[in-house]
């Protein structure tokens, strides 16, 4: 059962070549783009087995160690102490997180003391009243102020199997949610230092600073991303995303070989870190053990008053 609700740096940089770059990639700006995005672009990855490779290391190396069970919450609802995660239960859940965003080819982030402590008692508050709120009452279980006003800034997830690291890809998953809201701050181009707590079964990402990503940003922030995605990672809703991009008349299209998939668009929804174009496409291979290449593009994005399309390829490939 799982419910979600909106609202130390791991370095993978041997693999970040496989995805977010373009043969006509420049250095990004302040916002994310380049001056040649503006024309429009295709991504050239074709099959190169090297990058194949990389990310296939990366998701068994960095990824799957992730998955580690047993954890037991240290705290208690009876006299409402929060408890505490230990340096590895954070590292841990903080690596499976940054593996997204550096496959992604964005900057990765760090946890605080602070977020940390934040979150923590955020998750516990949903524990205490087994629920999920961004705007708990007073007159709830374990209340306390900075509890509430962390749930306000928070990812919240409700998991029955126990285990914090589900939560990260819970929320890049975002079944069901046609803002894909969770997966939108998990990728946040601003993204600079957050605080995660969980109970096991109630989780808290609290978005804490967002005041600017320290390293270099792609030209764009697509899930599932550009290049080589393991097949486990590719999730029901996709999304593309351009901080300041207005895709009010955007057209999304998607092809196999040539022939266009089916696919509804969501509408668009802001407030959820960068402005992004969200949809549902019908006819994506599930189980098939063949590497397969879906072309994207998108028309009609407006940047800095100026209209561009774009285009790239994602394949999907079973790990």
């Amino acid at each position: 059962m799982k419910k979600l609700i909106m609202a130390g740096s791991i370095c993978l940089l041997f693999f970040l070549a496989a995805c977010s770059k373009k043969a006509s990639d420049t250095t990004p700006t302040a916002n994310g783009t380049t001056s040649s995005s503006t024309n429009g672009g295709t991504t050239t990855f074709g099959n190169n087995p090297a990058l194949r490779a990389a990310v296939l290391a990366a998701y068994n190396n960095t990824y799957l160690p992730t998955k580690v069970s047993g954890f037991t919450w240290n705290g208690t609802t009876t006299t409402c102490q929060p408890g505490t995660l230990s340096t590895a239960q954070l590292n841990n859940v903080l690596q499976r997180l940054n593996f997204y965003r550096q496959l992604d080819s964005l900057p990765a982030i760090s946890f605080s003391n602070l977020a940390n402590t934040t979150a923590q008692s955020v998750a516990a508050l949903m524990k205490a009243n087994s629920s999920l709120n961004h705007t708990p009452p007073s007159t709830w279980n374990c209340y306390t102020a900075s509890a509430a006003s962390g749930a306000a800034e928070s990812n919240l997830s409700m998991n029955s199997l126990g285990e914090p690291y589900m939560s990260i890809d819970d929320w890049m998953s975002d079944y069901g949610n046609n803002r894909v809201g969770h997966r939108r701050w998990i990728l946040n181009s601003q993204a600079d230092v957050y605080g995660f707590g969980s109970t096991g079964d109630y989780s808290a990402l609290y978005w804490g600073s967002a005041s600017g990503a320290n390293g270099k940003l792609p030209n764009s922030i697509a899930w599932p991303c550009k290049g080589f995605v393991p097949a486990p990672l590719v999730y029901d809703r996709w999304s593309f995303g351009i901080p300041g991009a207005d895709f009010t008349n955007t057209i999304v299209q998607m092809s196999y070989n040539g022939n266009a998939l089916s696919l509804s668009t969501d509408p668009l929804q802001l407030g959820y870190a960068d402005n992004t174009i969200v949809w549902l496409p019908s006819g994506i291979a599930k189980t098939s053990t063949a590497d397969v290449t879906y072309h994207v593009k998108l028309t009609n994005i407006v940047l800095n008053g100026k209209k561009f399309n774009y285009e790239y390829d994602v394949t999907k490939f079973q790990p």
